[in-house]
């Protein structure tokens, strides 16, 4: 199920023309955007507390892991970061997930190697 047609999405969503959100209490949902996100780009794992990308070899190293108490784990190259957050916003076109918490905001933008093994990004 696409996150737009969950029923959670449809109902408590933050949207615009360009971008849509949701609270980190809407668990079910977010993890539905997550997917839909991440879908073919590397390895998504869920589990009791959270849901993880991670890319694949030999692409550029990178994962994002979140967990439903809103922790959010991030790596990319040169970088990482560890904070809590309470909303998730991404963009339609599914090229950036933004993190967002009381005093944070982190965007993780999905590598453009990564993108381009996404048929309707090519």
């Amino acid at each position: 199920m696409r996150a737009d047609q969950h029923p959670q999405c449809r109902s408590r969503r933050e949207e615009d023309e360009d971008h849509q959100g949701l609270s980190i209490a809407d668990w079910d949902a977010v993890v539905a955007a997550f997917h839909e996100l991440f879908d073919g780009l590397g390895e998504i794992t869920q589990g009791d507390v959270g849901i993880s990308f991670r890319s694949r070899a030999p692409d550029v190293q990178t994962g994002l892991t979140l967990r439903k108490d809103g922790r959010l784990e991030a790596s990319m190259p040169l970088h990482g970061v560890e904070v809590k957050v309470d909303r998730v916003v991404w963009d339609v076109a599914r090229t950036w997930i933004k993190l967002v918490g009381e005093g944070v905001s982190y965007t993780y933008r999905i590598p453009a190697e990564l993108l381009n093994h996404r048929a309707d990004h090519r």
